[in-house]
């Protein structure tokens, strides 16, 4: 029986060669754009899904918020650590991290620059990431060890066994570590490691470890017996730890291990950290969805229009005996082959997709990287095919055996009506998708052009902290930088923009305010020098700008437009206010800048103050003349050296560093817009194939309507009409629930593009006449064919 229902169905194939491969181009794109899309989800809702205990293992954040300001940030400092430990039961233990960056690391003469992690020895407790080589329970046990990455361990030993092996970390400082191990890399996981270094490492002539120096700036982790409701075991850490310190008012929030990539985007302060889009995750996961539902569609309606051909074949079948449950069982098993033959299509094309655009789809490998993918594919392979047969097989089954031997329905009306419900469905589905793919590519634009407050062209940034040398002689190595006919300004400073955080934030308070966490304004503070506002092109709205060599200005502080309106200061400038609390020094404000974004535009503008920096030179950054940076570049590699030899020169440019704010938001909408566009593509085979058929079972009738004097503009008007009372009708249905959608997902922005009606205008005029082309270039062949031929029989 299967092989008879094999050789029907290539039979039939081969009889409507055009709409089969209709159907095989639609159903191969559509499988491909769905697989790929359930890689790529479930590739990012199993970020840490090796890990052991992602429910009982928490990273803790704190909320801080007063009348003015609201934030959530994720680093404590380790007072808060020994709070967890010592006055909480629910707590079994705790862990503390600190992604310290880039920095220098050299094997004699061979060097490298791995990010670098400060971890306790515990870590392998709570991540359970492959420890290579080394033993997991000594490797953090002792200061100055460091665990090295496979990718670092080749860089620096080649082939050779690291362990025990000597290494230094150089340029700010010197610190030799011995190599315990070598850690597994690349693994899917909520945060960036690298090098993992022992917690109490020692650099060279300092007084104090490492993680000293990171004390009050470190990431939380602590685990419980049980798990536990994070939401209820945030409120009582809250409460109990704001009746011991209700001065510090903060609220607490956990995120469960499994839970930290997709839900702490919006926390500040997570060093090293990757985070997902939950938002911009369900709406892929929608298309992919929408597609499986055109595809279907587009296969239902083609093979409802085709029983035409075949139903005198139904009826001859029914007289030598055939059952419905044959009959339905025949065109099912036809559906499911053609499925299959689309599927290893859609192998192919999944593939290229995936290896000719890694930057979307990284961590992707293809279709067959596991048992579980192969199985996911021939599941999804086995849906659609008998989704798309099951409908036209109980259709086919039921038609009656007087209808068949005299090649006619005796209910055509019926079959009208599902198509053109199921047409509907497509083109509200359609109208959807383009409406979501304008305003996410409208919104992306905007945010890659919008005024942000300050030039993020033709500045670069070269980190001097890496190079104590350098760091050290900051203000001449500024000096001969400033003297290069190629630069304009260049500013040495503590802090840049372009991380989306400083090294210094609090609560800043009016001169005379008191209880700074419940009355102060929660602010983000730039160390800087006199040269920061020319360099970065910063407006001033009142006021001057810092000047080093006026005395006074040690004290003085410029602050933002933001930080002016919610401290309430209606004459900011020669007011005095204090940036970290009562206790602290009144320093005088002395200018008001506009308001500049720094951050990603998720947020709004910060409140925020510029100071003269006293220490920490980390940063140098250069405005130059573009039309000269060729000519720069080498000027700058030959002062570095003239420096600092030792440290290879290395920079980056202040615009790449803000780009990397969107690097996400830029993925989703190429990913969105791309498979929208898929979508839309589809539905317009599926017309085109419904249009075809439609066509030719009239072309009789188009010929007596010539004969009776009909122009080709009557005959296209008469094929459009319909299609385009099911368009207005599916665009009525679409147009309110789209608007509610865009509206939710823009709330998502600080600053956005209107929701305006031009957007929808678009869409359906945009649709409207891709309908009409479909339609018309189909139905133009027929309305200028010769009457002749198809009336010749009669």
């Amino acid at each position: 029986m299967l092989k008879n229902f094999l050789l029907t169905s290539l039979r039939n194939f081969r009889k409507n060669r055009t709409f089969t491969a209709l159907n095989l181009l639609g159903l191969s794109v559509a499988i491909a754009g769905i697989f790929t899309i359930y890689q790529f989800v479930q590739s990012e809702l199993s970020v840490d899904a090796f890990q052991q205990n992602v429910r009982s293992t928490y990273l803790i954040t704190a909320v801080q918020q007063t009348e003015a300001s609201s934030r959530e940030v994720g680093l404590f400092s380790m007072s808060t650590n020994e709070w967890l430990k010592s006055k909480n039961s629910e707590i079994a233990s705790t862990h503390v991290i600190r992604n310290i960056g880039k920095a220098l690391i050299r094997n004699g003469n061979v060097k490298t620059e791995p990010t670098l992690t400060l971890t306790e020895p515990n870590f392998f407790d709570y991540f359970n990431i492959p420890l290579l080589k080394g033993d997991a329970k000594t490797a953090l046990s002792k200061p100055n060890s460091i665990i090295l990455s496979e990718t670092t361990a080749t860089a620096l030993f080649g082939d050779a066994n690291p362990i025990g092996q000597q290494v230094e970390v150089f340029g700010d400082y010197l610190m030799p570590l011995q190599v315990t191990g070598v850690i597994k890399d690349n693994l899917n996981t909520h945060f960036n490691y690298d090098c993992l270094v022992s917690w109490d490492s020692r650099p060279k002539d300092s007084e104090h470890p490492l993680g000293h120096w990171y004390r009050y700036s470190l990431n939380e982790y602590f685990k419980t017996a049980q798990p536990e409701n994070p939401d209820k075991l945030a409120q009582t850490l809250t409460s109990r730890h704001r009746e011991e310190f209700p001065e510090d008012n903060i609220s607490f929030r956990v995120y469960p291990l499994e839970d930290i990539y997709l839900k702490t985007a919006h926390v500040q302060f997570l060093p090293g950290y990757r985070s997902g889009n939950e938002t911009s995750i369900r709406i892929l996961s929608l298309i992919a969805v929408l597609i499986l539902v055109i595809s279907v569609v587009n296969y239902i309606n083609i093979n409802i229009s085709l029983v035409l051909k075949r139903i005198k074949e139904i009826g001859m079948r029914k007289v030598m005996g055939a059952t419905k449950m044959s009959l339905g069982a025949q065109f099912l098993a036809e559906s499911i082959t053609l499925v299959l033959g689309a599927s290893l299509i859609a192998i192919t094309l999944s593939d290229l997709m995936i290896s000719k655009m890694p930057d979307l789809f990284e961590n992707l490998n293809g279709p067959f990287v596991s048992l579980q993918t192969s199985s996911i594919l021939a599941g999804l392979t086995l849906i659609i095919g008998v989704l798309s047969g099951l409908y036209p097989a109980i259709f086919i089954s039921r038609i009656k055996l007087s209808d068949g031997l005299k090649s006619q329905l005796t209910n055509r009306s019926q079959k009208g009506y599902v198509r053109n419900v199921l047409m509907g469905i497509q083109f509200m589905i359609t109208f959807g998708l383009l409406i979501m793919s304008i305003v996410v590519f409208r919104q992306y634009s905007f945010v890659q052009n919008k005024e942000l407050g300050f030039s993020k062209n033709n500045v670069l940034i070269l980190n001097i902290g890496n190079s104590g040398k350098i760091s050290s002689s900051s203000q001449a190595f500024a000096e001969v930088l400033r003297q290069l006919p190629e630069v304009k300004s260049a500013s040495i400073t503590t802090d840049i923009i372009g991380t989306g955080y400083t090294n210094n934030s609090y609560f800043a308070i009016k001169e005379g305010q008191t209880n700074a966490n419940e009355n102060g304004v929660m602010s983000t503070y730039f160390s800087v020098d006199p040269h920061f506002i020319p360099t970065y092109s910063l407006q001033m709205s009142e006021g001057r700008n810092l000047e080093a060599q006026m005395a006074s200005d040690s004290n003085a502080v410029v602050i933002n437009q933001t930080l002016a309106t919610k401290l309430g200061l209606e004459s900011p400038v020669g007011s005095k206010i204090k940036l970290f609390g009562e206790d602290s020094r009144s320093m005088n404000v002395i200018g008001v800048v506009k308001d500049f974004n720094f951050q990603s535009l998720h947020q709004e503008v910060t409140p925020a103050a510029l100071y003269l920096a006293q220490r920490n030179f980390w940063n140098l950054s250069v405005q130059f003349d573009p039309e000269n940076l060729t000519s720069l570049m080498p000027k700058l590699e030959a002062s570095w050296q003239e420096f600092d030899s030792e440290v290879p020169f290395a920079y980056s440019f202040l615009d790449d560093k803000l780009a990397r704010f969107y690097q996400q938001d830029q993925r989703f909408t190429k990913m969105i817009t791309g498979f929208a566009a898929l979508s839309i593509i589809l539905s317009l085979v599926g017309l085109f194939g419904l249009t075809a058929f439609s066509i030719e079972q009239r072309l009789k009738e188009i010929s007596i309507r010539k004969v009776l004097g009909a122009d080709i503009k009557s005959l296209m008007m008469l094929f459009n009409r319909r299609v385009m009372i099911v368009f207005l009708t599916a665009g009525c249905i679409a147009l309110p629930v789209s608007y509610v959608l865009v509206n939710n997902w823009l709330s998502n922005f600080a600053y956005h593009i209107p929701n305006h009606w031009l957007i929808y205008l678009t869409a359906a005029l945009s649709i409207f006449l891709l309908i009409v082309l479909t339609v018309s270039i189909t139905a133009l062949r027929a309305a200028s064919s010769n009457p002749a031929k198809y009336l010749r029989d009669d």
